[in-house]
């Protein structure tokens, strides 16, 4: 390639990082002419990544114009190597900050065990006009389901109405599962309504159901099988756990047949002993005995315990 461009410079570096050749995609990056910021970006990333942060915080010094997109490469690689208080410190000292960068320490935060400080930052974002994204009602989300602050889901739920958030499916789904969390049953009863056929959603919804001793009809279940939903085992063991809590027999067994005949869904092991479990507590001792026997594999601790559990209580 005798006249190679920035452009192509750039796809060589990155795939010679992508491919553990750091060495060589710093030579070549020593070679280019003249670089673009999408040159340093890729350079400072691929040591960023990889945890070379001195490297990495070396190339951040030398570029001769400071660049957001670096910073927040070196801000996430600061957080997830366990220098948090460097990526603060670097974070501050940003005379520009976008989405991005609130964004990595709100994460940062959240991951570390400290969302209080995270959720102090979601109010500087707002105080300096920045726009929050899906990605930053996520991160605020959960960490507001670590501090179990059922007022301020009330406040993120109220902040993105209206703006197209609140009906992302990923964002519905943490909504729904913050307000369980957080002790807001009817709030997340009240959002299941408006799931679409989504299994981490449904997810979501089946455990704020569970909570709440709440079951799910199956007649709604029928209609995700009819719209080609393909549940995944935790909606399945969600919604036997629900019926189970309820004692609602024949809603748990109508269920049961839907997802292991409309859905093909081969039940596992502790979906089993959800049904034992369900048996038993409605009284149905001996069904439940024969169903741990006709288990295809032996049963394990979960189906006898829920099992000798109910008998004992009778």
């Amino acid at each position: 390639m005798p006249h190679r461009n920035i452009v192509a410079y750039t796809l060589m570096i990155s795939a010679l990082a992508h491919g553990d050749r750091l060495h060589d995609a710093r030579s070549l990056f020593n070679q280019m002419p003249e670089r673009s910021a999408i040159s340093w970006n890729a350079m400072i990333a691929a040591y960023a990544q990889r945890g070379y942060l001195l490297a990495a915080q070396s190339l951040l010094q030398d570029r001769p114009v400071e660049d957001t997109a670096s910073r927040n490469t070196m801000i996430a690689a600061y957080a997830q190597h366990g220098s948090l208080d460097t990526a603060i410190a670097l974070f501050h000292s940003m005379d520009q900050r976008d989405t991005i960068s609130w964004n990595t320490m709100i994460a940062a935060f959240t991951s570390s065990g400290d969302p209080c400080r995270a959720l102090g930052l979601l109010r500087g974002m707002a105080i300096e006009g920045v726009t929050p994204n899906e990605a930053t009602v996520l991160a605020a989300l959960d960490a507001c389901a670590q501090i179990s602050s059922l007022a301020i889901a009330k406040t993120i739920h109220s902040s993105i109405q209206g703006t197209g958030l609140d009906s992302l499916p990923a964002v519905l789904a943490s909504l729904i599962s913050a307000y369980g969390r957080c002790g807001g049953i009817a709030e997340a009863l009240e959002l299941s309504q408006k799931i679409s056929p989504d299994p981490v959603a449904w997810s979501c919804a089946l455990d704020a159901r569970s909570r709440s001793g709440a079951a799910l009809d199956p007649a709604a279940l029928h209609s995700l099988a009819v719209e080609g939903l393909s549940l995944d085992p935790i909606v399945f063991s969600l919604l036997l756990l629900s019926c189970s809590h309820t004692g609602d027999l024949h809603r748990g067994f109508h269920c049961w047949k839907l997802i292991t005949g409309d859905f093909g869904v081969v039940p596992r092991e502790d979906q089993w002993a959800c049904a034992v479990d369900l048996l038993a507590r409605c009284g149905r001792l001996d069904e439940a005995r024969e169903l741990l026997l006709a288990m295809p594999f032996v049963p394990g601790d979960a189906a006898r315990t829920a099992l000798l559990g109910a008998w004992a209580r009778s």
